[in-house]
Parts: structure tokens; C-alpha cells; sequence
């Protein structure tokens, strides 16, 4: 009994702890398409598309990746990306990364540190980092320390 409520006054408290949800929705043609992010999450993937493309929705990387977030075409279509939109469509392209990190973690991204966050975009399954993932990574938790500061 004494359990029980501990789980459910965790699971109360969580969501405050995580942040208060933030809803963004986009226009795909003629749907709309709702995503709906605690802070946290709302603060990774803005870091994300900071570091990734300097928040260009219409860049365009090396390896063919494409978007805010640099995502490459193929996990854009396996993870429900539309053809048409493509990943300049930033809500869309948010929704994807948030689908494509909880698949390679198990986890909700308010869940993840940011180191966890920016290996499980940039470098999956990576036992060792080589240098150039430890500096992205490294990057990405200066950016979130030097945000949340602000």
C-alpha cells in the first residue's frame, strides 16, 4: 500500500517536475499536426536546431541530411515523415527527432540529461565516442548550460 503511493505521488509530481507541456502545431498541407513537449524537451530540440543548422529549416548537410534538426531522408520516412513536407517542416521534423530519441532510449526526452539526449541523436548505440562525437556532445551541453543560465 505504502508503494502505491509513492508511485502515484511520483507520477503526480512528475509532469510539474519535467515542466509544464507546450503545444506547437503545424500546418502539413491541410492537416494540422499537434506535438506536445514538456520545457525540457522544448529546450533540447531548441538547442538541437541551434547546433545542428543554426535553426535553418531549409539546410541541407553533406550526408543528405535535411532541416532544422538534420534529419537524414531515410529515418525522416521510416519515422512517419511525409514526402511532400520533408524535414523543413519544423514541427513535423520535432515530432521525429522526439519519435527517434524515446526509440533509441526507451525513455521520454524530459527524462534524458542532455548528454544522454545528444548521443542518442548524433552518435546511437556509440559504446565510445570517437573525438568529433565528444566535441558535438560536449557542444550541446554547453548550449544547454549556457540557456539555462539565461
Amino acid at each position: 500500500m505504502k508503494l502505491n503511493v509513492i508511485i502515484l505521488a511520483a507520477l503526480w509530481f512528475l509532469p510539474a517536475l519535467a515542466g509544464a507541456a507546450v503545444t506547437v502545431t503545424s500546418e502539413t498541407g491541410n492537416r494540422h499536426v499537434p506535438i506536445c513537449l514538456t520545457r525540457i524537451a522544448a529546450s533540447y530540440l531548441k538547442a538541437l536546431g541551434a547546433l545542428e543548422s543554426g535553426n535553418n529549416d531549409l539546410a541541407r548537410g553533406k550526408a543528405g541530411e535535411v532541416g532544422r534538426y538534420q534529419c537524414l531522408k531515410s529515418v525522416w520516412r521510416l519515422e512517419g515523415g511525409s514526402q511532400t513536407a520533408l524535414a523543413t517542416d519544423s514541427a513535423t521534423a520535432a515530432a521525429v527527432v522526439v519519435k527517434v530519441v524515446r526509440g533509441r532510449t526507451g525513455k521520454e526526452i524530459a527524462m534524458l540529461s542532455p548528454e544522454e539526449f545528444a548521443r542518442a541523436w548524433h552518435c546511437p548505440g556509440a559504446r565510445r565516442l570517437n573525438r568529433e562525437q565528444r566535441d558535438y556532445v560536449a557542444r550541446f551541453v554547453n548550449l544547454m548550460q549556457s540557456t539555462s543560465t539565461q
